[in-house]
């Protein structure tokens, strides 16, 4: 044997052990990070009430178990082997780091598929709009404002309705935020559906359609981008613009320039992919982007005050003490977006209608605030524009006939199923006072 020979054997014997012992480390860490996220998901699966998993959750939970359950088997049968062979070379310290890696990434991805699980039978309605920030997802049937509901293809809730308007057929566009919607109500449920059903059995020969295009969040400046760009192309004989005084609200304290003080809370329809990683990537995707849009549509968010404050300045700034300078300015603002729903309907000789929904606070048996309902009261008034005002329908309730405010608003603002029958009432009723609601075939 040459020296050099000797040197080579010497080097071997030394690195060998050390060959054997990367194989038994790596295939030993992949077994513990395997049961180690094996136990995190036994724990998850404990806590399912308190994380409120979805039912499609818990199945990536079990088959995340499943696949960690197999990694840790082989990486302990492997570290068994590894320990029972005397010697392991080069090759079999490299299959045991290759083994390590690829079971590290597909820990990760199950993990993962977890934290962004695949799309549910009821995603959200919502996608990014690139002028309003966001919209109704077109054709479809998810979930939004707690409540399932059909988006058809024009965007609007409700059944599918044709682009252009047939022959006889009389169409009713109501346009407002959740509460038009229908927050937490079944679509039969909503004031949009219980007033259309009271003109059809005022007009029975009358093809009666209503167009439900309100949407959870928006403000009175978006309902004027929806008119102005879509709801007007749809050819309504009539527009119903639902109107909340929060709208007002969220401008209070408004830095220069922006739009609005409360984008919507975003809920992402989720992208389906087998990869956890692929899932991920596209819901972080999403998010920049929508926040980017938000930016671009001078969203606020940096208010100075925080949700619990604006509530008070809810009614410290807008019920009593409208001539501060920061809700004056908001009023501005708002019946300047008022101004041009008018103009907007004006031009197309479309006949519209200012409803103004009140407060829960507001229907208390102590004396309301009504300066908001003042306001846009006289606005109205001085434009003549037709403006009902709910709140003593809503009143009379709660004072003569001694009902609970709950049982007719659900919270501050939204209605319950008795509340929007009782807003359909009145606004059927002031159609017909006003000869906005038809009462024969207009074709005859």
């Amino acid at each position: 044997m040459t020296r050099r020979d000797s040197a080579d054997a010497i080097e071997n014997a030394s690195v060998v052990p050390n060959y054997r012992r990367l194989c038994i480390a790596s295939l030993g860490g992949l077994a513990a990070i395997a049961l180690l996220a094996t136990l995190m998901h036994e724990f998850a699966i404990q806590m399912t009430g308190i994380l409120e998993i979805t039912p499609n959750g818990m199945t990536e939970i079990y088959r995340s178990m499943q696949v960690h359950g197999v990694i840790a088997a082989v990486g302990t049968i492997g570290v068994l082997i590894a320990r029972r062979r005397r010697r392991a070379g080069r090759r079999a310290a490299r299959a045991s780091v290759l083994v390590l890696t690829l079971g590290i990434l597909i820990s990760l991805d199950r993990v993962l598929g977890i934290c962004y699980p695949p799309p549910s039978a009821l995603e959200s309605v919502l996608v990014p709009h690139a002028t309003r920030g966001w919209a109704h997802r077109r054709g479809t049937l998810g979930s939004e404002a707690g409540v399932s509901a059909a988006i058809n293809s024009l965007g609007m809730r409700g059944p599918e309705v044709n682009a252009r308007k047939s022959r006889g057929e009389f169409r009713i566009l109501f346009l407002g935020d959740s509460i038009t919607f229908g927050y937490m109500q079944e679509y039969r449920d909503t004031y949009v559906t219980q007033t259309a059903e009271r003109i059809r059995r005022i007009a029975p020969t009358v093809r009666i359609t209503d167009m439900n295009a309100g949407v959870g969040g928006y403000s009175t400046w978006q309902e004027l981008d929806y008119l102005e760009k879509e709801g007007l192309k749809l050819d309504p004989d009539l527009v119903i613009l639902e109107f909340c005084f929060n709208d007002v609200a969220e401008l209070v304290y408004l830095e220069p320039g922006k739009l609005s003080g409360h984008p919507m809370p975003f809920r992402f329809a989720r992208k389906s992919h087998w990869s956890g990683f692929a899932r991920a990537a596209l819901s972080i995707q999403g998010r920049y982007q929508f926040e980017a849009t938000l930016r671009g549509l001078h969203f606020s968010n940096n208010l100075d005050v925080d949700a619990a404050d604006r509530l008070g300045l809810l009614d410290e700034r807008i019920f009593k003490d409208p001539a501060h300078p920061a809700a004056e300015d908001a009023w501005e603002r708002t019946l300047g977006f008022l101004d041009r729903i008018r103009a907007a309907c004006r031009d197309e000789d479309v006949p519209w209608i200012l409803v103004a929904f009140p407060f829960q606070s507001q229907l208390r048996p102590e004396e309301p605030a009504i300066l908001p309902q003042i306001r846009t009261r006289r606005w109205a008034e001085q434009r003549g524009v037709h403006y009902l005002d709910l709140l003593p329908a809503f009143r009379r309730q709660t004072t003569e006939f001694q009902r609970s405010p709950q049982t007719l608003m659900m919270d501050e603002v939204h209605l319950t199923a008795e509340g929007s029958r009782l807003a359909a009432g009145e606004l059927v009723a002031f159609l017909s006072r006003n000869n906005l609601a038809p009462s024969k075939d207009p074709a005859e």
